[in-house]
C-alpha cells in the first residue's frame, strides 16, 4: 500500500489515541464518546503536525546524530 512511498524515500510516522492514554493524565473517561475521540485525535495530529513537527524531528536528530544510541524510553 505505502511500498511507493518507501520508494520514495518517504518513511511513516504512526500515533494511535486510546483513552488509556486520556486516564493516565488522570481525566474521567467515562464520558468521552467515540466522536469525542475522533476530534481528539484530529486536533493532536493538526497541532503537532502543523506546531510541533519540526521541532520534536530536529531535537530526535540531532540527538540520535550525536550519540547514535536508542535509549532505554525508546525501547518501551
Amino acid at each position: 500500500m505505502l511500498d511507493w512511498r518507501l520508494r520514495e524515500g518517504f518513511y511513516p510516522v504512526s500515533l494511535w489515541l486510546h483513552r488509556d492514554h486520556i486516564r493516565k493524565l488522570g481525566y474521567d473517561i467515562s464520558q468521552l464518546t467515540d466522536g469525542d475521540m475522533e476530534y481528539l485525535a484530529k486536533r493532536i495530529a493538526d497541532d503537532f503536525l502543523g506546531q510541533y513537527y519540526q521541532e520534536a524531528l530536529s531535537k530526535t536528530v540531532e540527538y540520535y546524530m550525536k550519540h547514535k544510541k536508542v535509549t532505554e524510553e525508546d525501547t518501551q
